[in-house]
């Protein structure tokens, strides 16, 4: 009797770390279905998979890389990369998962900055109204620089920020007195202007 008693509680055990593992593996699967971030600065390069992450750099221009669907308006097919930053840490912690509403701050209808549509954000706007709307359908049709042109449906894309545009104000990145930097980086994957999970990276950049 004590040992089948000892075999059953080796059994239980042994179901329940399994199910861990197997919840912890769907969670890692459900993130990988987001493209995951890369901030270049010289010769470092930091990917940021975690949704909520702090990272330090220095206080000189940097360069954001990632991965997007193609921008296809004659089937509209309107993927992008949105980009928001702010300065305002109240402001960033209320962005969450859910339905975006038409006059969500950062996101909501019609909120993309304008840009030319042939070249990258001259500047980075810091402020709590809207975001750089960031695509790619063709070099002559972009808001960004292509590094590789992945398949029919997939580009890798950089975006390199040279100054900060605060209160209408643009300023050098390595002149500026900001020191803390609020980010996030929301790619709508299947379109429905929903923030779903693995959707949407907030990133809280220190300035050094």
């Amino acid at each position: 009797m004590k040992k089948m008693t000892k075999y059953s509680i080796l059994s239980f055990a042994s179901f329940i770390i399994l199910g861990c593992a197997s919840i912890k593996e769907n969670n890692s699967e459900s993130f990988k279905a987001t493209n995951p971030l890369i901030i270049v600065q010289g010769d470092n390069r930091i990917e940021i998979k975690n949704c909520d992450t702090i990272i330090d750099i220095n206080k000189k221009p940097f360069s954001l890389e990632f991965i997007c669907r193609k921008y296809d308006g004659e089937n509209k097919l309107f993927y992008s990369t949105r980009i928001a930053a702010t300065h305002d840490n109240e402001e960033f912690q209320k962005v969450k998962n859910g339905p975006l509403e038409e006059d969500h701050s950062f996101f909501g209808f019609a909120t993309g900055k304008s840009a030319s549509s042939d070249e990258e954000y001259e500047t980075m706007y810091i402020d709590n109204n809207g975001h750089h709307y960031i695509y790619y359908s063709s070099e002559i049709d972009k808001r960004a620089t292509l590094l590789k042109d992945m398949n029919d449906e997939t580009v890798n894309l950089r975006w390199t920020i040279n100054t900060f545009t605060i209160d209408g104000k643009a300023r050098a990145v390595d002149s500026t007195n900001l020191e803390h930097l609020y980010m996030l980086y929301y790619q709508d994957l299947n379109l429905n202007d929903t923030i779903e999970s693995g959707e949407l990276i907030k990133i809280q950049l220190n300035l050094k």
